[in-house]
């Protein structure tokens, strides 16, 4: 339906929802979620933070500027980045 654009639209964009939202139903709508959300960033940035050393250990990089440690780093966080996002 979006893509024969059947759907309607409600805002004009952000800036035109953000307003709205805030002028009709108050500033307490405008933060409905973020603690959810605070709590999911902490644990999924303490979980990718936690493990990143880890797995650097684990692919062997040993801390010595070089090419293979830093596709080793770019491993690590391209694995971490991957499996946390799903």
């Amino acid at each position: 339906e979006l893509a024969e654009g059947r759907v309607k639209r409600h805002y004009k964009g952000f800036v035109d929802g953000f307003l709205r939202v805030g002028r009709e139903e108050g500033i307490h709508a405008l933060q409905k979620g973020l603690f959810a959300g605070m709590i999911y960033q902490f644990f999924m940035n303490g979980a990718r933070l936690g493990c990143y050393p880890t797995l650097k250990r684990a692919l062997g990089e040993d801390g010595t500027p070089s090419p293979l440690n830093t596709a080793k780093q770019f491993t690590a966080a391209l694995v971490l980045s991957r499996d946390i996002a799903l």
